[in-house]
């Protein structure tokens, strides 16, 4: 995501990122390799994580080294 201004974020750090191995892989991922989109399983627990971290913020949208990332969970029930 080029400009999140309009809509409403939260900054991520590293330390809460080191947390979320998961959501810092795919962040990293997408930076390192010019990437829009990343998509993988996840063990529930670390769903939760996320979700909960998310749920925290407000919003679902992170803002990381000068980039923003929408972060979408899905489940597959």
């Amino acid at each position: 995501m080029e400009d999140a201004t309009e809509y409403k974020y939260a900054n991520i750090t590293e330390e809460e990122l080191h947390e979320l191995p998961t959501l810092s892989k795919a962040i990293n991922y997408c930076i390192e390799n010019n990437e829009t989109k990343y998509s993988c399983k996840i063990s529930s627990r670390e769903w939760k994580k996320i979700k909960d971290y998310l749920e925290n913020k407000g919003c679902h949208i992170l803002a990381y080294k000068g980039k923003y990332f929408t972060v979408l969970l899905s489940r597959p029930d």
